[in-house]
């Protein structure tokens, strides 16, 4: 099927960081797509290429049209990328944070790796302070070289960027209100 092999080639866009290529993919696949859970997950997966790319022309319009999808991490992770684009920090935290506690104990770790990374930046452009954990956090949960690489800029501004997986001096522990806490 036609949508399938868009899916695909965006995909291997994605690997290669050719994020235009893989937001055009990923949308015209979307708009093929036959079921509305696949369309709105494949629509999502485009705006963060956007996101990724920096090619965001109307966010207020996104987020608008993303609002109505049914709640998940990476509907949040991405409605907090457009609301970080037009300097609404605040909500954009807000946000992310929903995000992480919905990636939970079975969520994505690629989407929770990204989440925490987008975190860390916030941390950093708001001086929260709390950058370096949310950056270490990051990379530790990175599944694979992309995801890693997705988290490595909020990790190098932080000063705690992977060095032969060396990532800081905190640990992570179990917590009861989300999949990880720092300790």
């Amino acid at each position: 099927m036609l949508a399938d092999g868009l899916v695909l080639a965006g995909r291997r866009d994605v690997v290669t960081g050719s994020w235009g290529a893989a937001e055009h993919h990923l949308s015209a696949a979307a708009r093929l797509a036959p079921e509305r859970s696949v369309r709105e997950r494949l629509t999502l997966e485009a705006v963060e290429c956007q996101l990724l790319g920096d090619a965001v022309a109307d966010p207020a319009d996104l987020a608008v049209r993303l609002r109505d999808q049914p709640s998940s991490p990476r509907r949040s992770y991405v409605l907090a990328g457009l609301d970080l684009v037009t300097g609404r920090f605040v909500e954009s935290d807000a946000l992310l944070r929903d995000a992480w506690l919905r990636c939970g104990d079975r969520g994505d770790p690629a989407v929770a790796a990204r989440v925490v990374a987008q975190l860390a930046t916030l941390c950093l452009l708001c001086a929260h302070g709390q950058e370096a954990d949310w950056a270490d956090l990051a990379l530790r949960l990175a599944p694979g070289p992309g995801c890693r690489r997705d988290a490595a800029p909020g990790a190098a501004i932080s000063g705690r960027e992977d060095r032969g997986g060396r990532l800081g001096s905190r640990r992570l522990r179990r917590g009861p209100l989300h999949r990880w806490r720092l300790a």
